[in-house]
């Protein structure tokens, strides 16, 4: 009897537990819904090639602008609402530039002041519910972060700041937000990536390399090396070394090579270099030719020359490639991420060869 009264008491408990996030969620949803309504914020969504894509359908534009006057015009509140409540678990960018009252044309400086107006001037009820509208300001030449003094020239940039005041749900790729890391580990694996989380502090890493180096920088406590000039300690001679140069300006260590005389900051890096450069070492042979490599990683990739296998697919375009480094130099298109930039002009470009191509007018 008594296990039969524990049953139903944990069911009910079930049920409410339920039912108030359930509640939540919709007080959540009412929220979103009721300040797009009421200001002339925009919801949108960006591609990869970081133009503005339409929140309610597939219409893409280079401008702010011309996608506002689009979901004005072309979109009513009823489907704006509707794709909030389909994507109820998700974080929605809205453009908040000169963003103003539709009610009384006032000027409003974000959304908080937003619900405070709305609910001070004009007697909407803001319910108390977790914010899912991330705000952006877009139409201004530069990117402002309408959270903190933050500016920023490109899109991307922008997109992996706004991590920081979302506790990293924010996807890096593609810029898609989530309300909990399920969510975007789910999305991740649409990319082709996992979600690594530090379970001390919450933040989180795209491979377990970078969440392991966080974890011995950060949390581990067995920091053996101290540098005698400063409080810091590390966990490895390196980064000791790095800091005694970079921070106390110490005089870098130089392992010169007694037959070529070339230098070297680690004494392993000049062993390395006088076994293969010298000593012509080779211990790592090719099966199908016989040639020798000095590196097990350079006989890998001399195999390749032998299967041909285009192990290494995009997630985007499902292009195949031999290489990691040649599928990592692919992704960079898909990123827009431009690292070479003119010194005359400044306009960067994502290869280096479009770089070299583009300086040859300047001549």
């Amino acid at each position: 009897m008594y296990l039969e009264r524990r049953c139903v008491g944990a069911s009910s408990r079930k049920k409410t537990s339920s039912s108030a996030n359930s509640n939540e969620k919709e007080a959540t949803i009412r929220n979103a819904v009721r300040l797009i309504q009421y200001s002339n914020m925009c919801p949108f969504r960006w591609n990869l090639q970081y133009q503005y894509k339409c929140f309610c359908c597939e219409k893409m534009f280079r401008d702010i602008k011309l996608l506002k006057v689009h979901t004005r015009s072309r979109h009513g509140i009823q489907e704006i609402k509707t794709k909030i409540t389909r994507h109820c678990q998700s974080l929605h960018n809205v453009d908040i530039s000169s963003l103003r009252c539709n009610e009384c044309d006032v000027r409003l400086s974000d959304i908080v002041d937003l619900k405070r107006h709305l609910s001070e001037e004009h007697s909407m009820i803001m319910e108390p519910a977790e914010d899912v509208l991330v705000p952006f300001k877009l139409e201004d030449d530069v990117y402002k972060c309408a959270l903190c003094p933050e500016q920023f020239q490109h899109l991307h940039s922008f997109n992996i700041h706004m991590n920081t005041h979302f506790k990293n749900f924010v996807c890096h790729i593609c810029g898609a937000g989530f309300r909990c890391s399920n969510r975007m580990s789910m999305h991740l694996k649409r990319h082709g990536q996992r979600l690594h989380r530090c379970g001390a502090c919450d933040v989180t890493f795209a491979s377990s390399y970078k969440k392991q180096k966080h974890d011995v920088a950060v949390h581990d406590k067995k920091l053996r090396m101290k540098y005698p000039l400063c409080s810091e300690r590390f966990h490895e001679y390196y980064a000791r070394l790095a800091h005694q140069i970079s921070v106390h300006n110490a005089e870098r260590p130089k392992h010169e090579c007694q037959f070529c005389h070339k230098q070297y900051l680690f004494r392993h890096r000049l062993q390395q270099h006088i076994r293969r450069e010298h000593l012509k070492e080779r211990n790592h042979a090719c099966e199908e030719c016989g040639r020798k490599f000095f590196a097990r990683d350079m006989l890998k990739r001399h195999m390749i020359s032998h299967n041909g296998a285009k192990i290494h697919e995009c997630s985007f375009c499902k292009k195949s490639y031999a290489r990691r480094g040649t599928l990592r130099e692919h992704m960079k298109i898909h990123l827009n991420i431009r690292k070479w930039i003119c010194n005359v002009c400044g306009e960067a470009f994502i290869q280096n060869c479009s770089l070299k191509n583009h300086l040859k007018k300047h001549r």
